[in-house]
């Protein structure tokens, strides 16, 4: 009996911060298939769904594509010696930030939101994490995008860590540039489509297909442009697939190039005997340009007229004009963009090389240029604050969607304990469901629940004092729907009944 509560106090030294934030909350989010319903009194509402990306031109890259690595997070409790892991798994994302993130971007009439979803954040190591399969920071940045009216676009890039070796030797950070086999991309497209893209649920509607996979910095280092086209058009035709099978509306963008190598790339693409077959099941290309915008979009046209392939839409993903703005700036330099230049910019673009979309990068100022918002400290002590120069002049140049609502109270579109499986099922857990849980998990007879400063659960059989938090939470649940018929205790009493 000893060894198996000391077991159990080592399996859950962790949950009171999200049985604490229920309790604060007084909340219940349910995620259903269709649309996100919020349960709070006076937000009863039902979110926007995706597809206004044919109404809307002007975008961002709101978070960029480490903003799950990056982003302020709230300090939960120290697991493991090594900060590296600490940084990602022992925090949880500042949802208070990210809502005043989006609802800052949803002022200055931001309408598209280019969101990485990334699967090393998605699928951990089971020796390091359960559940296998963790939604909850995806889930908050789509959630709280289109509560703002703000359309997500997805783009998936990288593969799993594939063991705690691998997460320490760079996974997380997105240094490990493989490609990943077939079988592996193919479960990540299905799980992501599933969850955000199932018909009746469709949060997202295109997605680009990696990021940059012309640059060593994010594909196969070292190798040609025409290992890293081959390599891509295996990707894309395996999404190709995996769109047909899970929902055939889901469009996909092909390239997020970045303005290196793009030219180079395309070529090899339609070198390969199938790259025009594939590229010509793309909704659009994507590509990035960071300064003398109008003369690489005509070389990318050049590409596609010498090939004879789809005089596609472009949508470009990326957009800053660092050459022009940033060398030699000192730091505080304000950086000038008028909204004159950038109503012509935008204006030159879709009209001379049908630039369709633009999504500037990124909301927060950095060194490929300015961004709606500076941001001031590091880490979880970051504050962002408006950048006036460049944040009024994208409202003025955009003119469109500007959001005249109030900011929202993001706990009524957030899970604290989202879980799921490679279906991209899951479901969100009330702190009745999680005591319950526990209690058949530990099978006590005599219960009693003890709330203390909204911030810890203590629960008591006769001769035991159990303290949880968040992180057990998470275990338990995962071990609880893979294994129901293991869970006892009958059922479970009303909160607070003995």
């Amino acid at each position: 009996m000893a060894g198996k509560r000391k077991r159990v106090l080592l399996l859950f030294m962790l949950i009171g911060a999200v049985v604490g934030f229920l309790a604060v909350s007084g909340k219940k989010v349910f995620f259903e298939h269709g649309n996100i319903m919020a349960a709070a009194a006076g937000e009863d509402k039902v979110l926007a769904t995706a597809g206004s990306s044919q109404d809307f031109k002007y975008g961002m890259d709101i978070l960029g594509p480490a903003w799950q690595w990056v982003f302020p997070r709230t300090f939960i409790k120290r697991r493991f010696d090594n900060d590296q892991l600490n940084r990602v798994l022992n925090y949880r994302l500042n949802y208070d930030k990210l809502n005043d993130m989006y609802y800052g971007s949803a002022k200055a009439g931001v309408a598209l939101n280019r969101l990485a979803i990334r699967p090393s954040f998605l699928k951990f190591p089971k020796r390091i994490y359960a559940p296998e399969w963790y939604w909850q920071d995806v889930d908050a940045a789509v959630n709280l995008s289109l509560a703002y009216n703000i359309e997500p676009v997805g783009y998936i890039f990288g593969s799993f860590c594939r063991d705690v070796a691998h997460v320490f030797s760079g996974c997380m950070e997105g240094t490990d540039k493989a490609a990943p086999p077939s079988d592996e991309w193919k479960t990540i497209l299905r799980a992501v489509f599933r969850r955000y893209s199932s018909p009746g649920n469709e949060k997202i509607i295109y997605y680009e297909i990696w990021n940059e996979p012309d640059l060593d910095s994010y594909f196969l280092p070292n190798q040609p442009q025409t290992a890293k086209a081959n390599e891509y058009l295996r990707l894309f035709k395996d999404a190709v697939e995996v769109r047909n099978e899970v929902n055939p509306n889901i469009k996909l963008l092909f390239g997020s190039l970045s303005d290196v190598y793009a030219v180079d790339f395309l070529r090899e693409v339609f070198r390969n005997p199938q790259g025009k077959n594939l590229f010509n099941k793309a909704w659009a290309l994507s590509a990035h340009a960071y300064g003398q915008h109008q003369g690489k979009m005509a070389l990318i046209r050049n590409v596609l007229n010498d090939y004879d392939a789809d005089q596609k839409p472009i949508w470009l993903t990326e957009l800053n004009d660092t050459y022009n703005y940033n060398p030699g700036r000192s730091d505080d330099e304000p950086i000038i963009i008028s909204p004159e230049w950038l109503r012509d910019l935008f204006t030159n673009l879709e009209q001379n090389y049908n630039v369709t979309k633009f999504f500037w990068f990124r909301a927060v100022d950095s060194q490929w240029g300015p961004g709606l918002f500076s941001k001031s400290g590091r880490g979880d002590a970051a504050v962002y604050y408006q950048n006036g120069f460049f944040y009024n002049s994208y409202k003025i140049a955009v003119n469109q969607n500007v959001y005249s609502g109030q900011k929202l109270d993001w706990r009524n579109y957030i899970s604290e304990v989202s879980i799921g499986d490679a279906n991209g099922n899951g479901r969100a857990f009330d702190r009745g469901d999680v005591i319950c849980a526990i209690i058949k998990y530990l099978g006590l007879k005599n219960r009693r629940f003890v709330f203390r400063d909204q911030t810890k659960v203590f629960l008591y059989d006769t001769d035991v004092n159990y303290r949880f938090d968040r992180q057990d939470v998470i275990n338990f649940i995962a071990w609880y729907l893979n294994s129901p018929s293991s869970a006892s205790g009958g059922a479970c009493l009303p909160l607070g009944a003995s």
